[in-house]
């Protein structure tokens, strides 16, 4: 075997055909067999580069899909304590119209003893949260001065009188409001009408409109403490007569002074979100003035910072809503806090599993093709989710006005009617609150339920409650689980207030030995579903007079048979009274 030039090996030896060849070896001495593993390097790299891409792709929009899952979780909060707000203000706008009533129904009548016990009925604080009082804020001009601040000391003692001194042709300074605790005391003579600002605009506006009218944010002079609240005030207005001023000019003319109710802001909100307050958001609210927005109440604590949250394009978090409250328009905020929402820098665990066990660029395919599916249908159905609630909140919205609208005209109503066959200011005092306290107790009851619903059942035992006490053992309830829509809840509550009182006085329950039994079952006629409740007392009525074809009988035809589409039959046997209410169970009453 020889050398040959090139470095060859060759065999010389006879039959030998094996010519062998070393290694090329180029020059910077990489070897042949290297040089083939670079490509396959460089694809490597590139495929797990390519796999980190996806994989950071897949989490990137993972932290998207639940950023925009958490955002609608906060949206449907915020419409949950709105809506709150909205039940909390409507019921105070039924005391302000109940107040107003009250001074119409006994037109010059109405002292200071009067409007005091009328209050006291109520049981304002201890049954409405939110509320500082009610008051009555009476014209002054020059000519009556003299006799307001004669009341005003006679009620109040001291030298209590009208300030800041009556400068212009007519003021408005307070001359009754209840309870008069310290706080209220502190307001007694001020003339609301010598602010330049958001008392006399609402003022003005409330006399020239008719309807209630808040004010923007003020400082209460109710609010003695060093470190108070800000506040706001709702006023009605009373019109002398008792025909309603047909336009602008006769209400100016007419006017003798206002039905107000002063709120503190921080305790107005913290009543609607209810004991336990709201530990998921950050609230805000602010009233919309000419001046711009002023801040009303915040629960953020001094020196936490905004939460923000990259999501849509957005990087602010938080979520708006603007709410008209009696005329006035509110700017709600509502934003995450850190512990509840996800903010840049805090990442689901499922994030950090996709970026950290992500094996290969197979694995990181198939979770991205997941992830998308997953996060488009987060999307989708939070997407579909937000569509039907903002349409939920238009409606509510609507309904909201139409409802408190129809407590307005429901309220004068009562007043009207009890006022008639009232004996004196307590007797009517006594029925008209009775009255009052069951609408709000069946709106109570509503607030209780996300949808706005109550149970038949639960609207019974609280209202028979509310009037037999420690009579429990004498009535018996039987029926069913049937679930009542708001206008049902509110129309049988009055309905079975006015029937529970008769059988107190009167029937059932009115002599030992007597008991009453209610039941209630769903029958279809005509293939619509209806509610039919039998109210049976049992024993002899304690006279054949009863009252129950008087106002309370025109109340139960006006809540059952026009507004409910219903029946209500009645007749007296010798075993006792019977009522059969039958009314349609559609989810939706008719207007």
């Amino acid at each position: 075997m020889d050398q040959v030039a090139g470095g060859a090996v060759k065999c010389v030896m006879p039959g030998c055909e094996i010519e062998a060849w070393p290694d090329i070896i180029p020059v910077g001495g990489v070897k042949q067999g290297e040089m083939r593993q670079v490509p396959q390097k460089l694809a490597q790299a590139a495929a797990f580069a390519f796999g980190l891409a996806i994989l950071g792709l897949a989490a990137f929009m993972l932290y998207q899909a639940q950023a925009t899952f958490m955002r609608k979780q906060l949206e449907a909060r915020a419409d949950e304590l709105i809506y709150r707000i909205q039940l909390q203000s409507g019921q105070h706008l039924i005391l302000l119209a109940g107040a107003l009533a009250f001074f119409r129904a006994f037109p010059g009548e109405i002292g200071h003893d009067a409007f005091r016990r009328y209050v006291a009925v109520i049981g304002l604080q201890d049954q409405f949260g939110g509320i500082q009082g009610i008051g009555f804020a009476k014209m002054a001009e020059p000519e009556n001065l003299a006799g307001i601040n004669t009341m005003l000391r006679n009620t109040y003692g001291g030298n209590t009188q009208v300030y800041p001194p009556l400068r212009e042709a007519r003021g408005y300074p307070i001359v009754y409001l209840e309870p008069l605790n310290d706080r209220n005391r502190a307001a007694i003579g001020y003339d609301m009408y010598t602010d330049q600002g958001a008392r006399r605009e609402a003022m003005d506006r409330a006399r020239d409109t008719g309807i209630a009218t808040a004010t923007g944010a003020v400082k209460l002079k109710q609010e003695i403490d060093p470190d108070g609240q800000q506040g706001f005030v709702v006023y009605l207005p009373l019109y002398e007569g008792s025909a309603d001023p047909k336009d602008v000019g006769e209400r100016q003319a007419r006017l003798s002074g206002f039905v107000f109710a002063p709120f503190r802001a921080g305790d107005f909100f913290r009543a609607a979100f209810g004991p336990n307050g709201d530990d998921a958001v950050y609230f805000s609210a602010y009233s919309s003035d000419p001046e711009g927005q002023k801040l009303l109440f915040t629960t953020r604590p001094p020196g936490i910072a905004t939460n923000n949250m990259a999501v849509a394009g957005s990087e602010d978090a938080a979520i708006r809503r603007t709410l008209s409250i009696a005329g006035k328009a509110w700017l709600l905020v509502f934003e995450p806090q850190e512990a509840t929402i996800l903010a840049p820098g805090r990442f689901s665990l499922e994030f950090y599993l996709v970026v950290v066990l992500g094996p290969a660029f197979a694995a990181a395919s198939a979770g991205l093709v997941h992830y998308q599916i997953r996060g488009l249908e987060l999307t989708n159905r939070e997407d579909e989710h937000a569509a039907h609630a903002n349409t939920q909140r238009e409606m509510l919205l609507q309904e909201m006005k139409h409802r408190i609208k129809n407590y307005l005209t429901r309220v004068l109503a009562i007043s009207n009617q009890t006022a008639r066959v009232s004996a004196d200011l307590d007797q009517y005092s006594a029925a008209f609150n009775s009255r009052i306290h069951a609408m709000s107790a069946s709106q109570d009851l509503l607030t209780r339920s996300p949808e706005e619903t109550a149970l038949l059942r639960e609207l019974l035992v609280g209202e028979l409650r509310s009037i037999f006490a420690d009579r429990d053992s004498r009535y018996r309830l039987e029926g069913e689980k049937i679930r009542l829509n708001a206008q049902q809840t509110q129309s049988l509550g009055l309905t079975f207030h006015e029937l529970a009182t008769n059988a107190l006085k009167y029937g059932g329950l009115a002599k030992e030995g007597n008991s009453l039994l209610v039941t209630w079952r769903s029958e279809n006629r005509e293939d619509e579903p209806y509610l039919v409740i039998d109210w049976i007392e049992r024993g002899k009525t304690a006279s054949t007079e009863t009252p129950k074809g008087g106002f309370g009988s025109r109340l139960i035809q006006l809540s059952i048979v026009t507004e409910l589409e219903g029946s209500f039959d009645q007749k007296f046997e010798d075993g006792g009274y019977h009522a059969t209410i039958t009314i349609p169970l559609r989810d939706e009453t008719s207007d």
